[in-house]
């Protein structure tokens, strides 16, 4: 009886943990620089996915060559992605709900960012008295 229990309690925890494991995926995207050019894939962006009470950072990753992302072993819960690159502002992905299943968040997409400089004057000065190597 004892070994019963033992073998029943082990399967149930080992159930519940496989239950646990959540998995989030999408893909992040930069945006065109006109509207002719296609939309490429973010290479190496920081994806981090946040908890959708206080965006607190639960986990954080790296987009691969694609430009998808996954996370797992999620527990359930609210959350949303947050997409950043240099160069580019970052974005955030709706809020989605994990509970059990897989989840597909829709490609989120990097706009460019521009900052125009404003004018750069460089000035010098010939000092009064110079040195120099004899030759």
């Amino acid at each position: 009886m004892k070994t019963i229990t033992i073998i029943l309690s082990t399967f149930l925890i080992f159930c519940g943990q496989i239950k646990a494991q959540n998995k989030i995926s999408g893909k992040i995207l930069t945006a065109p620089q006109n509207l002719t050019a296609p939309q490429k894939p973010a290479e190496f962006a920081t994806v981090a996915l946040l908890n959708a009470k206080d965006s607190s950072m639960v986990k954080a990753n790296l987009t691969d060559l694609n430009g998808k992302y996954e996370f797992e072993g999620i527990k359930t819960g609210k959350y949303l992605i947050a997409g950043s690159m240099v160069g580019y502002k970052r974005t955030f992905s709706p809020l989605f709900e994990v509970n059990g299943e897989s989840v597909q968040v829709p490609d989120i997409q990097l706009v460019a960012t521009s900052k125009e400089l404003s004018e750069v004057t460089v000035t010098a000065q010939k000092p009064f008295l110079e040195q120099r190597t004899d030759k």
